[in-house]
């Protein structure tokens, strides 16, 4: 007799303290069976895969430990030292932080398509932080709206010490912006997300500048540059006088016809 198969499911999903479940469906049972497959985890990086309720980047971390060696050649962006470095953070409750602005991390897509009709955004996801439900529109210095009202604000992330226990939530819906067609039209469509590409967003976000060390560098020289514009101990400049100097170079180097560079 032949069994209608019922309510099939084939999930992928992670949880809380770094665990990895698998859904699938079992003929011999006829019944969907589901399995932690955290040890196993390499062998379903190209899965489609959920984030469950409250999982934060120490869950994703915790993960990532369990197959660290890996990982490691697979994801490279010094994978292996942001995993041991978050996961010995203290653990952190918004209200002790500098962030209560954020209300959780997100993992989106971003798809463009240049005037050229070439493709970018493909590659691995955004990841940063979704503030609070705006009450009102939001207009910047130059009277442009930057946030209609009812949407929330999008920060990029810099340091994660006060970010590792935000929960993260996937944005399936993908924002397509193509510039191939005059005027530009923006379109919109659902975009899941793979095992892998959850953990490559992270990674390349929070690494972009390096490993932890490197990062800790990149902000004590900004710090320190803060500090300077502070005292008065740098000459700044507008950007209308930095464009003017910048137009006579370039008017000196038309007229000298030298090869150097500007």
């Amino acid at each position: 007799m032949k069994v209608y198969k019922k309510n099939i499911m084939d999930n992928l999903i992670i949880k809380k303290d770094g665990l990895l479940y698998k859904t699938a469906w079992n003929d011999e049972l006829v019944k969907n069976e589901t399995h932690e497959v955290s040890e196993y985890m390499c062998s379903y990086l190209f899965e489609k895969c959920e984030i469950d309720e409250n999982v934060s980047m120490r869950d994703i971390f915790l993960l990532c430990k369990k197959n660290i060696t890996i990982l490691t050649p697979i994801i490279r962006q010094w994978i292996d030292e942001w995993v041991v470095y978050g996961i010995s953070l203290p653990n952190v409750e918004k209200k002790d932080t500098n962030y209560d602005n954020i209300d959780y991390l997100e993992l989106s897509w971003y798809i463009e398509i240049d005037d050229e009709g070439e493709m970018f955004g493909l590659r691995e996801p955004d990841f940063g932080c979704r503030g609070y439900v705006s009450d009102k529109d939001i207009i910047d210095e130059y009277d442009n709206k930057i946030l209609d009202k009812g949407e929330r604000m999008y920060y990029g992330i810099s340091r994660i010490k006060e970010l590792i226990d935000l929960p993260i939530k996937l944005n399936y819906v993908t924002k397509i912006v193509d510039e191939s067609y005059k005027p530009f039209v923006n379109r919109q469509i659902t975009k899941s997300f793979s095992l892998v590409e959850i953990i490559i967003g992270i990674v390349n976000e929070i690494g972009f500048h390096g490993s932890p060390d490197m990062v800790e560098v990149v902000w004590d020289n900004l710090n320190e540059t803060i500090t300077q514009l502070k005292n008065g101990e740098l000459e700044t400049y507008t950007l209308d006088e930095v464009k003017e100097h910048l137009d006579e170079k370039i008017e000196k180097f038309k007229e000298d016809n030298l090869s150097e560079e500007i």
